[in-house]
């Protein structure tokens, strides 16, 4: 009977923030596949990075992005759990007095206000994000999401990030304060 093989990839597979995966993972990934096991790849990251990092194997992965808020496997959407959009302008003004840079993610891309290019050079470089700039996060859209019957998620926002130059954890504290017992509030690194 085959397994269920789950892993972390920032700080676990590879160093935070880089693309230095160990060429040996593949073959490990293809090999647990060939064997008849499931590999689930468990990240922060957005799925457009992931995708993109495990691509000699993407076809054998089961992808967990964003912190669980987006499943996909060989390119298909599995799971997408949107954060409700009264909750989303709510966090995102926070967000900007609080940290330095702030971004968004829909299930096809990273979004940023900033225009940093350093900012952006880190993201779309260091973690190879499909990412994309916006005036106001507020104002941001999936064009492909689909209203919920209930009407919360029409947005598609699944997640949203904060990176700052100071330690992110009493910034996470203060967060988890007010906001969590409406959403996952955590810390990934030192910095987001």
């Amino acid at each position: 009977m085959g397994k269920l093989i789950a892993t972390d990839l920032d700080g676990t597979l590879l160093p935070e923030g880089t693309f230095q995966l160990n060429p040996e993972y593949y073959e490990v990934i293809r090999r647990l596949h060939d064997e008849g096991h499931v590999f689930v790849a468990a990240s922060g990251r957005h799925y457009s990075s992931m995708r993109k990092l495990l691509e000699p194997v993407w076809e054998d992965v089961i992808f967990l992005c964003g912190n669980g808020t987006y499943v996909a496997c060989r390119g298909v959407s599995m799971a997408v759990r949107p954060l409700p959009d009264r909750l989303y302008e709510e966090i995102i003004p926070e967000m900007k007095k609080n940290g330095i840079f702030t971004c968004a993610d829909t299930p096809d891309a990273m979004w940023t206000d900033s225009d940093s290019e350093m900012f952006q050079r880190r993201l779309s470089g260091g973690y190879r994000v499909n990412l994309k700039r916006i005036d106001d996060l507020r104002q941001l859209r999936d064009e492909n999401a689909k209203p919920s019957a209930d009407g919360l998620h029409d947005r598609g926002v699944l997640k949203c990030a904060m990176y700052t130059e100071k330690d992110a954890a009493p910034m996470a504290e203060r967060f988890k304060q007010r906001f969590g017992s409406q959403a996952h509030i955590m810390t990934a690194g030192e910095r987001w």
